[in-house]
């Protein structure tokens, strides 16, 4: 809608300054010109100086805004809440510990997202690579240390993120279903696996451990814990 808007004030001008009607006109290679007369033509950039010698600059918004729930409400009506539609998205996480450091390592991870029409599939494939990084990798070194109400670890020097060498190999795997409420088909893109890739780290250390655990981050100390937990279980 924005780019309409600006597309519209671009072709006024130019067809005052050419002197053909403003049905005539066409934009191409940064280039505005005449259908009828290809010979009548000027800059791109020319229209633009002419609009912003006129004090007009050209300048356009557009927006969206989702069907959703006006009256929502979150206990007894928890549903469209945000979007007119609902993504779905799922998480598969290979992990390996070692049990004598209690290491965790994810050799590789697999992610698959219904975004609606994938709008940017680069964009997309880089939220779904986020979400893993900030979700599922987070769930084994983020967390924050408090002694009584002091935080211990207040910086990026002392709370772990995930750094590149911390990634697994990823796939990322773009579904795409065309939704007729989104802008161009789409609906969001990478959230759904934010909200899922921890739980894939956590199914996989407890399948691979035998127990279950009740904290984040799954840092050496709990995991070595949960393997002696699993032992003993087993015996």
């Amino acid at each position: 809608m924005a780019c309409e808007n600006a597309r519209q004030q671009i072709v006024a001008i130019a067809a005052e300054k050419l002197g053909v009607p403003e049905a005539d006109i066409a934009l191409k290679d940064r280039l505005v010109y005449s259908m009828e007369n290809p010979e009548k033509k000027m800059r791109l950039s020319w229209v633009v100086r002419e609009a912003f010698a006129r004090a007009q600059p050209i300048a356009a918004t557009g927006t969206f805004f989702p069907h959703i729930d006006l009256k929502r409400e979150w206990i007894s009506r928890p549903w469209g809440q945000m979007a007119g539609t609902f993504s779905y998205a799922t998480s598969v996480a290979e992990v390996a510990i070692d049990p004598e450091t209690g290491e965790i390592t994810v050799p590789h991870f697999t992610a698959a997202h219904d975004c609606g029409r994938a709008i940017n599939p680069m964009a997309v494939e880089g939220q779904m690579e986020g979400s893993v990084q900030q979700a599922g990798m987070a769930a084994i070194t983020e967390g924050n240390l408090w002694d009584g109400g002091h935080l211990l670890n207040p910086d990026l020097l002392d709370y772990k993120v995930p750094l590149a060498c911390d990634m697994p190999e990823i796939d990322a795997i773009i579904v795409e279903s065309i939704d007729p409420v989104g802008p161009f088909g789409a609906k969001e893109g990478g959230i759904a696996i934010r909200m899922n890739a921890y739980s894939a780290i956590a199914c996989a250390v407890s399948q691979a451990t035998g127990t279950l655990f009740k904290e984040f981050p799954l840092t050496p100390d709990k995991v070595l814990e949960l393997v002696e937990n699993g032992k003993e279980e087993t015996r």
